[in-house]
């Protein structure tokens, strides 16, 4: 099992000021006529206090939210993944960006760099039909492409 790591957290002034928002919310339903401040106070406490997980199992790509009242989870077996993208970004050291795509469906999650390799090794052995593309090799490429136009178009001019 790899879990993913959680690369965008929210800001602690960001959670105070929704706490407060809710609070606001709450407040608006009781004191004015617009009830449905209710609603958006709920669904807002609701989301602060959901944890979201994702991991990369034997089974597949597995995610799961964890609620107060409920729970939901969502698997992408391996058979049903046509391709995993990987990249290096460099504001995330240490870490590599993967994109698993199933049909028209996307979803990118980070992983530590021994674990990515571990998910690519993973991926072959559970789907051999899963193509597998490098995002750092292709961005390095184009960016050739890109410098190679504008020297090109200097040397016109």
């Amino acid at each position: 099992m790899y879990q993913a790591v959680e690369v965008k957290t929210h800001k602690k002034w960001v959670i105070v000021c929704s706490w407060i928002l809710v609070a606001v919310l709450i407040a608006g339903g009781f004191t004015t006529r617009f009830k449905i401040a209710f609603v958006f106070a709920a669904l807002l406490a609701l989301t602060l206090i959901s944890k979201k997980t994702v991991m990369v199992t034997e089974r597949g790509l597995e995610s799961f939210m964890e609620m107060r009242i409920t729970s939901q989870q969502e698997l992408w077996k391996w058979e049903e993944i046509d391709a995993l993208t990987h990249e290096k970004l460099s504001q995330f050291p240490g870490k590599v960006q993967m994109y698993f795509t199933k049909d028209v469906r996307t979803r990118r999650v980070f992983f530590e760099e021994k674990d990515a390799r571990e998910i690519l090794k993973l991926a072959k052995k559970k789907n051999s039909k899963v193509r597998v593309y490098d995002g750092t090799q292709y961005m390095e490429n184009y960016k050739k492409q890109q410098q190679m136009k504008q020297q090109k178009g200097k040397k016109k001019k």
